[in-house]
């Protein structure tokens, strides 16, 4: 299954870089920023999860960390990936203020992006 996947996305990729050549070549400048963006976008979204028990509740299972203001914003404010997870009826633009108002640390946060990468995920 995953192989097959893997083949449908190949030829969606290859049809789409086909037919924005065919309209105007200057639309592969969009799939081409891709490749960095996703590569930035991995680096993050695997620190949500990574060290991390596959099992035990979400609050267990996930973590929030701290990223620069600018970054939170960009991200929607995703850093408190723990809140959003435990309390999913929460708007994102509400996250900050969810985390003030929870009384007791969650099991894994504060810990910076980098510092995350640095132990291996390791709390």
């Amino acid at each position: 299954m995953v192989q097959r996947d893997s083949m449908f996305l190949l030829a969606l990729h290859l049809t789409l870089i086909s037919a924005a050549w065919l309209i105007d070549p200057r639309l592969l400048r969009l799939w081409a920023a891709l490749l960095p963006a996703h590569a930035l976008l991995s680096v993050y979204i695997a620190a949500e999860h990574r060290g991390l028990a596959m099992t035990g509740s979400v609050l267990e299972r996930t973590r929030s960390f701290r990223l620069p203001a600018p970054l939170t914003f960009l991200m929607w404010n995703m850093p408190w990936h723990a809140e959003h997870h435990g309390w999913p009826v929460v708007p994102f633009h509400a996250l900050p203020k969810l985390r003030a108002a929870l009384q007791a640390p969650l099991p894994h946060e504060g810990r910076s992006l980098a510092e995350l990468w640095i132990s291996g995920g390791k709390d």
